[in-house]
């Protein structure tokens, strides 16, 4: 199972899918995926952006830190 929210919202809202290829977003925007339903302290998080309906893998990540989860 993944865990995909829009970057803008972090961790607030997320859909969950079986398989990457089943999410459908909207081009150009920035995702949030993670494999856990739980968020621990100083994880990272792949983000990933949507092109042409699939989801792209980015260099970047985002850590959960103290206060920004």
């Amino acid at each position: 199972m993944f865990y995909i929210s829009p970057l803008e919202y972090r961790f607030e809202l997320s859909q969950k899918v079986k398989r990457l290829s089943d999410f459908k977003g909207i081009d150009g925007k920035q995702y949030i995926v993670r494999k856990k339903v739980n968020i621990e302290r100083f994880d990272s998080f792949p983000i990933y952006k949507c092109r042409g309906g699939k989801l792209w893998k980015t260099n970047s990540q985002i850590l959960c830190g103290l206060f920004n989860i």
